[in-house]
């Protein structure tokens, strides 16, 4: 079956379970959400869940368990009975610390069957007070000297300091792990935060003017603009401008490596390893259909935003991406990690 994204979906709905489909009948379905209760990730799978349970075959009950170790999630749904009946919800920060070779490292999320992948945006904001009119005089970017107010070389944050460094602004990282929200700027400051990244003076006196975007992954898997800014470049556009060329060679894959495990599979629902295609089937039916469900639809854009949803080949195409580049691309983002103190 053709993988499909929402919108093709919402225009030819399937209700019907695939030929020989798994029978779910009286069973429950246990979800694994690492972190803690009430997170983002937690509402996603609450959200989520219920849908892809009602319409599976024999309409199982799901239920979340919530743990602290994703580690350890993973590696219980590495070693699970590959039935269907354990689901693990993984977010952007597991894909990244798989990626620099933390413990989950060791689990081999890349082997994961993704059911559903649910991407997200990030929007860079500049202070007007820096003078530089956006986009026109995006270049002027080049050579700024800035301090980068983060986490850690070893998190989502790579991502955007890598997007600085590409745009030619000369980063001085500081890692400030939880304390990063309560540092008074000296100069210049990017700031990451849930929304994306603000580069801000040490006494703003305006808000923040948006300039760019991480971009959003479309059908056919090509980059284009975020869906809730299509009124502004996404990151390969502001590139092009500055540097006057296309990103290319190790960065350009680098990129792509980082965007898919930080935004297009921002978050997830992984079946085990060796989940028979029966079972793989009815969990595609199952979100297929969940997608022409008018309760779903009714509150879709509220908790999953304006971004096609992907599943069946296209999400496993996109997790391939982000959890299993090839060894020169691995190689190249976890240097990248060590430059900035990262101990891999």
């Amino acid at each position: 079956m053709r993988s499909k994204t929402v919108a093709a979906v919402l225009a030819a709905v399937l209700s019907s379970a695939p030929a020989g489909a798994a029978d779910f009948t009286g069973k429950q379905v246990n979800v694994l959400v690492p972190g803690a209760a009430k997170s983002a990730l937690h509402a996603y799978v609450n959200f989520v869940m219920p849908f892809i349970a009602r319409h599976l075959p024999g309409k199982p009950a799901a239920a979340a368990r919530i743990e602290k170790d994703a580690v350890e999630d993973a590696k219980a749904l590495r070693t699970a009975n590959p039935d269907g009946l354990t689901v693990l919800a993984l977010s952007g920060p597991d894909i990244m610390a798989h990626l620099l070779a933390k413990p989950i490292a060791k689990q081999r999320i890349g082997t994961f069957i993704p059911v559903l992948l649910s991407p997200k945006g990030i929007t860079v904001r500049i202070d007007p007070a820096l003078g530089i009119e956006m986009p026109k005089e995006i270049e002027k970017l080049k050579g700024l000297p800035a301090t980068y107010a983060g986490d850690n070389p070893k998190s989502v944050d790579l991502r955007t300091t890598f997007m600085f460094e590409l745009l030619g602004v000369s980063l001085k990282p500081l890692w400030l792990g939880t304390e990063r929200h309560d540092y008074k700027p000296n100069g210049v400051t990017i700031f990451s935060d849930a929304a994306g990244a603000v580069m801000r003076t040490e006494k703003p006196k305006a808000e923040p003017l948006p300039v760019w975007t991480g971009g959003a992954l479309l059908p056919g898997g090509t980059m284009g603009r975020d869906p809730a800014r299509p009124d502004l470049p996404h990151f390969l556009e502001a590139y092009k401008t500055v540097n006057g060329l296309e990103l290319s060679g190790g960065p350009r894959r680098a990129f792509e490596t980082l965007f898919h495990a930080t935004l297009a599979a921002a978050r997830g629902l992984f079946l085990a390893p060796g989940t028979p295609q029966s079972i793989r089937d009815s969990y595609r039916a199952a979100v297929q259909n969940m997608f022409g469900d008018p309760e779903f639809r009714k509150d879709l854009r509220q908790n999953l935003g304006p971004y096609p949803q992907l599943f069946g080949d296209a999400a496993g195409e996109a997790f391939r991406k982000a959890a299993a580049p090839d060894r020169d691309t691995r190689e190249w983002i976890q240097n990248y990690s060590r430059m900035h103190g990262g101990k891999i």
